[in-house]
């Protein structure tokens, strides 16, 4: 005849979990309100005249703008400023075929030639 089983003590015993998750619940606001005392910038206090913060800026004409907008990126684009024209610049990096977002060569390793 097989002998009754006995079973087994669990490997963790619950009261020391229960006890774990309660030290961990009760931490957590404990250090909060250390810090809170003990690091002053770390309060969030609302400011006290709410009155010199402007009010919202909003667009009036928001259709000009966007044109005024246009244009000035449309000069920039076109050279303005002493930049390179976009097309100008595009055709460079076209003529350079499958190099053309490599390294550029060294300006003082051209003049050093043998």
């Amino acid at each position: 005849m097989t002998e009754p089983r006995i079973p087994e003590k669990p490997g963790v015993p619950p009261v020391g979990v229960s006890i774990a998750i309660a030290v961990a619940f009760a931490a957590v606001p404990i250090a909060a309100v250390t810090v809170w005392l003990l690091y002053p910038p770390a309060r969030h206090d609302p400011p006290s005249n709410l009155s010199a913060f402007p009010a919202p800026a909003l667009e009036i004409e928001p259709v000009q703008a966007f044109q005024s907008y246009r244009e000035r990126e449309r000069v920039r684009l076109a050279g303005a400023e002493g930049r390179m024209p976009i097309e100008e610049a595009m055709a460079l990096i076209a003529a350079r075929g499958a190099n053309a977002y490599s390294p550029l060569p060294d300006a003082n390793d051209e003049d050093e030639t043998p």
